[in-house]
């Protein structure tokens, strides 16, 4: 993920017909890839995109149809992934 931000499009994704835009990770040294590719993924309340280079993010914040939403929240509007 690189450091862009507005007006630029940011590091983004679409899942299941939503434009999802990544606001704030962190790289998991320890975590192997799961997904055998790029992918995002959720386990327990935490989301995860695994990278092309092997490399795994832990979502700490993303922006789905028109909402930020905090990657740990409960209730509200639900984005379901995979």
């Amino acid at each position: 993920m690189r450091a862009v931000a507005p007006p630029y499009p940011g590091a983004f994704s679409g899942i299941a017909g939503v434009r999802v835009r990544i606001l704030r990770t962190w790289i998991e040294p320890q975590r192997r890839a799961r997904t055998g590719g790029p992918g995002l993924y959720r386990e327990e309340d935490q989301w995860f995109a695994d990278c092309g280079d092997g490399k795994v993010l832990r979502l700490l914040e993303f922006n789905a149809a028109g909402g930020a939403l905090a990657a740990h929240a409960r209730g509200g509007k639900k984005i379901l992934f995979g």
